[in-house]
């Protein structure tokens, strides 16, 4: 008896492993090894056969999770943005489906649709050149992101992203998954056109772990460029610019904020002008 539950407490800890890995989107699993060393062998109950099916049920275990670690990567798609038929593309639509989104000829329409629950989670996101008037701020449902241009087609600033004049900003990055999520933004331009307060705003509440900014412009806000309370690491390079709105209103970055795990922000080869 003291053999069966021996082995049960082992196995069931194994099953909270993987399971925990799967349920958090692989970002929150616990250290293998970690929870390993805690499962208790009791020499006392436990014969050598008991020993060899506990062996093969971890390796078995480490199968699995290594297999969901691994295709989570690798399934990382490209998904595609045009609202006009240019540079390759095709008008696109947000009925297209997620497979369909990852061709340049059936691509999705706004970047709304791109940032939805229709995608997974470390998708790269290239945006046809255009303007893009977003129905409200663009709000990301996956993290792990990469929101950018079209590096083969496009040309610098040809990506304009602008939110509904309802709306306080025109990007917000929440914490949708797990605290070791990031988000990068390559070099396209966030519009707050004359009308948002903010061109990003971060979770207010929940630390994001690294926003990468990569040559973006901000462009027009009516008070920041960024507003961040929870935001761990940041790292701004590449000729990122900001500019302020047309009446002058300048406020600039307001990173002031209190994560739970402050980290690093480095900000370098940019340039802002009011």
């Amino acid at each position: 008896m003291g053999a069966w539950f021996q082995n049960y407490k082992s196995i069931k800890m194994v099953f909270h492993l993987f399971y925990g890995c799967y349920s958090q989107h692989l970002k929150e699993c616990p250290p293998v090894w970690n929870a390993f060393s805690r499962l208790s062998f009791n020499d006392k109950f436990m014969n050598e056969s008991s020993k060899n099916i506990l062996n093969v049920v971890f390796v078995f275990s480490l199968i699995i999770i290594g297999s969901f670690v691994f295709t989570n990567k690798a399934n990382a798609a490209t998904i595609y943005v045009s609202n006009s038929a240019t540079n390759g593309y095709a008008l696109g639509s947000d009925s297209n489906t997620y497979a369909q989104a990852q061709n340049k000829s059936t691509p999705y329409l706004t970047l709304t649709k791109a940032t939805s629950l229709s995608i997974a989670n470390g998708d790269t996101i290239v945006i046809n050149d255009g303007v893009y008037n977003e129905a409200a701020a663009v709000i990301p449902a996956r993290y792990g992101l990469t929101i950018t241009n079209d590096s083969a087609t496009g040309v610098s600033g040809g990506v304009i992203i602008r939110a509904a004049t309802n709306t306080s900003r025109v990007l917000h990055l929440p914490l949708n998954g797990g605290t070791t999520q990031a988000y990068t933004i390559g070099p396209i331009v966030l519009d707050a056109n004359n009308t948002q307060s903010t061109c990003v705003t971060i979770d207010s509440v929940n630390d994001v772990a690294n926003l990468v900014i990569n040559g973006t412009k901000f462009l027009n806000p009516t008070a920041y460029w960024i507003v961040s309370t929870h935001l761990t690491n940041l790292t701004m390079s590449g000729n990122w610019s900001a500019q302020s709105n047309t009446a002058g209103n300048f406020f600039g970055f307001s990173l002031s904020g209190s994560p739970t795990n402050p980290g690093t922000y480095t900000i370098r080869n940019g340039t802002f002008t009011q």
